[in-house]
C-alpha cells in the first residue's frame, strides 16, 4: 500500500499525514490486489475537505468529505471508503451462483435421497 499525499493550497502537515495513514491502515485489508491510495487535502467553500481515491489495475474507489477540521474531514472520507471497500469484498466473496456452491449440492442430493426412500417404502407398504 503506497500512499500519496496532495496539499492543494494548504501547508503540509507531518501529523495529518500520520493520522491519515494510521486510519487507511485499518481498511487497507479489504482491498484484495496491491493498489495506489492518493489523499487530497484541500479547502472547499471556506471548510476544509479530505478526499481519499484507491486506485486498483481494474477498479477505483473515491471518497470526499467536509468538516470543521481536516482530521474530523479524514476521519469521515475514511469510514466513507471503507463502507465501499467492505462491499466490494463481499460481493467478490459470494460472486458465486447458489446452484454451484457445496451447500446447494448437497440440499440436491438430500432430495434426492428422500424421493428414493419414499419410493422404497411407499412400494413394500403396497
Amino acid at each position: 500500500m503506497s500512499i500519496k499525499h496532495n496539499f492543494k493550497h494548504v501547508d503540509q502537515s507531518n501529523g495529518l499525514k500520520d493520522f491519515t495513514e494510521i486510519l487507511l491502515a485499518k481498511i487497507s485489508h479489504l482491498v484484495v490486489k496491491e493498489s495506489q491510495w492518493v489523499a487530497t487535502y484541500s479547502f472547499a467553500s471556506k471548510s476544509p475537505q479530505v478526499s481519499i481515491r484507491v486506485i486498483n489495475p481494474h477498479q477505483q474507489f473515491t471518497a470526499t468529505a467536509q468538516a470543521d477540521t481536516f482530521y474530523e474531514a479524514c476521519s469521515s472520507a475514511a469510514d466513507k471508503l471503507g463502507k465501499q471497500l467492505w462491499k466490494q469484498k463481499k460481493k467478490l466473496q459470494n460472486h458465486k451462483k447458489f446452484e454451484r456452491t457445496k451447500s446447494a449440492q448437497i440440499q440436491k442430493l438430500n432430495e434426492q435421497l428422500e424421493y428414493i426412500s419414499w419410493n422404497r417404502a411407499s412400494k413394500k407398504a403396497a
